[in-house]
C-alpha cells in the first residue's frame, strides 16, 4: 500500500507539471482571429436621397470557447459624429451596434456602447449598423473612413 502511493504522488505532480507548462506556453499559441466586411453606402443624390443605411459584419473566432469585448475606434472623426473623407470634404455618418441605430459602437468612454461575445472554433458574426444621415449640400465624390476594430479579451 505505501508503494502505491509513492506511485500515484510523482504521477499527479508530473500531470500538473504537464498542465502548467500548457498554461505557459497557451498565450503565445493562442490567437482570436477577426475578419469584417466593408461598410458600404453605395452612390448617394444628395438631392434626392434621405438617410442611407447599411449593415457590415465583423466574426471573431478562437481556438477554445473565449469571452471578449469588440470596440471601435472612432475614425476620422468623433464617436459623436463619425466623418467619411473626400480631400478636404466630409460627410457625416456613424455606427451602431443596434438595428434602430440608436446606440454608438465605440470604446465604451462617453455615450458608446461596446458589444460582448463568446466564440470558440465556430466564428461568431456580429453587425455593424451604419448610418449617413441626408446631408442635401454634400459635394459629389468618393469618401471613405478608416476605422480600427479591437477585440480585447
Amino acid at each position: 500500500m505505501q508503494g502505491a502511493m509513492n506511485h500515484t504522488g510523482p504521477a499527479i505532480r508530473r500531470a500538473r507539471a504537464i498542465m502548467l507548462a500548457a498554461l505557459i506556453a497557451s498565450p503565445a499559441s493562442f490567437a482570436c482571429t477577426v475578419a469584417s466586411s466593408t461598410q458600404s453606402f453605395g452612390v448617394i443624390n444628395p438631392l434626392i436621397d434621405g438617410q442611407r443605411d447599411s449593415t457590415a459584419g465583423v466574426s471573431v473566432g478562437c481556438p477554445t470557447l473565449t469571452s471578449y469585448t469588440l470596440s471601435l475606434s472612432a475614425g476620422s472623426g468623433t464617436y459623436n459624429q463619425r466623418t467619411l473623407l473626400s480631400g478636404s470634404r466630409t460627410l457625416n455618418y456613424n455606427l451602431y451596434i443596434d438595428a434602430q441605430r440608436t446606440q454608438i459602437w465605440g470604446d465604451g468612454s462617453g455615450a458608446t456602447w461596446t458589444v460582448p461575445g463568446s466564440a470558440d472554433s465556430t466564428s461568431t458574426l456580429h453587425t455593424i449598423y451604419g448610418s449617413v444621415p441626408a446631408q442635401p449640400f454634400a459635394v459629389p465624390g468618393t469618401y471613405s473612413d478608416t476605422v480600427v476594430i479591437t477585440v480585447s479579451y
